[in-house]
């Protein structure tokens, strides 16, 4: 051990305080105390001042400064060297872990950006202690290498994190080609490759119609697994409903091979946290698993409160009055029916109550997941108040004297359970699909059970363009804002279609983006073609009373493209309309598939056929009005007060809809019009779009005069 000897003034004022050094650090002897402090508790090395009396060391920890004074003159000469070396040995396992942690960056994970936070904050820390000092220090030669590099990421900019992003992904995309050229019939594209390799805190891919996004989800899940990043237990894939989880576990048993990964729903969810919380899975209301039982259940309370409770009765027959448009004429209380059952049955009998009981079994549901306030000074919301609030405080009560919970319930109580960490996630990879589509309260659940989870991430695939389940609670703009919500955000935008070609992309794409709600998307389709794929044909609707069909069967215009298209080889068709009543009867669908034997015909609604496509789309019921497309029937003001806020661009959740419709035709999509109530979307695309147009106003006349 050696000794930082005091000077003559030391000696004689001092005489009892020692420095003493060896490899370890120093000891600091008074009359009083001892301290002794190891290398690594110096924030830097000991710095050498001269003083009038001697030399002054002056030196730091964490916990405070020390300055010992009146040492030997010349003491630097002889130590200075000797106590930076000292330090630097004993503090340079820190710096070579840092940045070796770095450089693993590039080669062993992708550099998320709550990552590239801790990373600065480290190197703050180092650059504080090594620097400036080290640059005028013998001991410069011993670390020369790493204050380099120690300097460089000081200086950390957004282009560094990216190079070190994109080199991590090139190393993955050439060691995982094999993989990614073989886990799908098809050799997966680069940025489908990219969307699986690429890891941050928080990703968005926005996966346009056709662009295999659920090859995306499975693929990403098997890249996580064979890549070891995860076990099957650490990933949590989610999807929309039972079919689409079915779908999922299908394809991940199909292409990797692998059955421990499941796909839950958000209500399977919810049943796992709260059945783990409370030792027990829930039991679920059968007004939760049947519609029709839970309407006729509102039905029934309806009835009784107007019985029990004469105001009640009258804010019943008011909202009726005023808000079924269907009703004919009022109805009145009156001293012929004074106790309202008369009037109750009225109401009943002309099924104007089952009507009421269907809109407000969904007000029940969008109020226990909307979680506002209603202060609207609307009549029409006030009125709907009335009768509601009683409404929710009985179907709350039944649920709780039956001991169940609803659906609502369900993810509501998850979502609590997990905000006091009562549940906490074992999640580290969160992956969720058709995000576009999901409802504030459900994005409040995976951002909880992301946030339980140190260094977990999220994964979500979507399409803004395709969000059509507003009605049910879903909220774009959960999309369209995504780094709002969650925090910084890598997007990946997957830009090829494997289904329509690039025609129906053109007059799609073009249409879907003229709402500037939506975010802008370049998709390219692997299909081309030279001439228009969506073709309008003009008829003139006229219907028969003695025949009940649809107008596009009465007037030949769908047997016509029917046989238009039976000239091609074997095809499948899909008919789609807005309202299933707008759709051809099950007895007209076999009629239509014994005349055209070759094809293979379907039929479903807008929203029904998301996710399907088929070699051709017939789209029938396009006129305006009430129930024509897009539908201008009024949503009732408290649905809309509960619902979240829609974007201000006209019929934009109806724009969203026909670009479904449009964009499920491999080949081409044939639009049949009614000239004399024409769709204005259909005007949009005679004005505005290269498509073929044409006119059946002779077969209709003909097919009109037989009838």
């Amino acid at each position: 051990m050696n000794s930082i000897s005091p000077s003559v003034f030391g000696r004689l004022f001092t005489p009892h305080r020692t420095v003493d050094i060896d490899q370890q650090g120093l000891v600091i002897n008074n009359k009083k105390h001892t301290d002794t402090l190891s290398w690594c508790d110096l924030t830097s090395p000991i710095c050498y001042e001269y003083g009038v009396l001697g030399q002054t060391l002056r030196f730091a920890t964490q916990s405070g400064q020390y300055r010992v004074w009146m040492r030997a003159y010349g003491s630097h000469r002889i130590l200075k060297a000797k106590t930076d070396q000292l330090w630097v040995n004993n503090n340079i396992e820190p710096l070579n872990e840092l940045l070796e942690g770095i450089n693993q960056f590039a080669h062993h994970q992708f550099l998320r950006q709550s990552y590239v936070a801790d990373i600065k904050q480290r190197v703050k820390q180092q650059y504080n202690r090594w620097l400036p000092w080290i640059k005028k220090s013998e001991a410069l030669a011993l670390v020369s290498t790493q204050i380099k590099l120690l300097e460089q990421y000081s200086q950390w900019s957004d282009s560094l994190t990216r190079f070190l992003q994109h080199k991590y992904t090139q190393t993955q995309l050439q060691r995982y080609a094999g993989f990614f050229d073989n886990v799908e019939a098809n050799p997966l594209t680069e940025k489908q490759r990219r969307a699986c390799i690429i890891d941050d805190d928080n990703n968005l891919v926005l996966a346009g119609a056709g662009t295999g996004k659920t090859s995306v989800m499975v693929t990403r899940a098997g890249y996580l697994v064979k890549s070891n990043q995860a076990n099957y237990s650490d990933i949590l894939l989610l999807a929309y409903g039972k079919q689409a989880a079915s779908e999922m576990d299908e394809r991940i048993k199909t292409k990797l091979n692998m059955q421990a990964i499941k796909t839950a729903t958000f209500h399977s969810l919810g049943l796992t946290i709260i059945t783990e919380v409370e030792g027990k899975p829930p039991k679920i209301s059968k007004l939760a698993e049947n519609e029709k039982a839970k309407i006729k259940w509102v039905e029934g309370c309806f009835e009784s409160l107007a019985n029990a409770k004469p105001q009640y009765a009258k804010a019943l027959v008011n909202y009726i009055n005023n808000n079924l448009n269907d009703v004919k004429s009022g109805f009145e209380l009156s001293t012929a029916k004074p106790n309202h059952i008369a009037l109750l049955q009225e109401i009943k009998a002309g099924g104007y109550l089952t009507k009421l009981a269907t809109l407000f079994s969904q007000l029940i549901s969008v109020y226990k997941t909307a979680n506002i306030t209603l202060e609207n000074d609307s009549k029409q919301i006030q009125q709907a108040w009335k009768l509601l609030k009683p409404l929710l405080a009985n179907y709350n009560h039944y649920l709780d004297t039956q001991g169940e919970i609803d659906f609502d319930d369900m993810i509501l109580k998850a979502l609590d359970y997990v905000n006091t960490r009562k549940f906490i996630s074992p999640w580290r990879y969160i992956m969720v699909d058709e995000f576009q589509d999901i409802s504030p309260t459900r994005a409040a659940l995976v951002k909880a059970l992301r946030d339980s989870k140190p260094r977990s991430s999220l994964f979500v695939v979507g399409d803004d363009w395709q969000a059509i389940y507003r009605f049910s609670g879903a909220d774009m703009r959960l999309t369209t804002e995504f780094a709002a919500h969650f925090g910084f955000t890598t997007q990946t935008i997957l830009d090829v279609t494997f289904r329509f070609n690039n025609k129906i992309s053109e007059v799609a794409s073009c249409f879907i983006m003229k709402n500037p709600a939506q975010l802008a998307k370049q998709i390219n389709s692997l299909s081309q073609v030279t001439k228009p794929a969506i073709s309008v044909l003009k008829t003139a609707n006229v219907v028969s009373s003695k025949n009940t069909k649809i107008a596009e069967l009465n007037n030949g215009a769908l047997a016509h493209l029917l046989d238009t298209i039976n000239k091609n080889k074997p095809a499948v068709v899909y008919l789609l309309a807005r309202y299933r009543f707008q759709l051809p009867t099950k007895a007209d669908i076999n009629a239509l598939q014994q005349t055209f034997s070759s094809l293979q015909i379907e039929c479903d609604t807008f929203h029904g056929s998301k996710g399907k496509e088929a070699d051709y789309v017939v789209i029938l019921g396009m006129h305006g009005g009430q129930f024509g497309f897009p539908s201008t029937k009024p949503s009732p003001a408290m649905l809309e007060a509960l619902l979240p806020a829609k974007d201000l661009y006209a019929h934009s959740e109806e724009r969203r809809l026909f670009y479904v419709a449009l964009t499920r035709a491999k080949h081409k999509v044939f639009i049949i019009s009614d000239d004399n109530n024409r769709s204005c979307f259909v005007d949009e695309l005679i004005n505005e779009h290269q498509i073929e147009l044409k006119e059946l106003k002779n077969i209709a006349s003909k097919v009109v005069a037989q009838v």
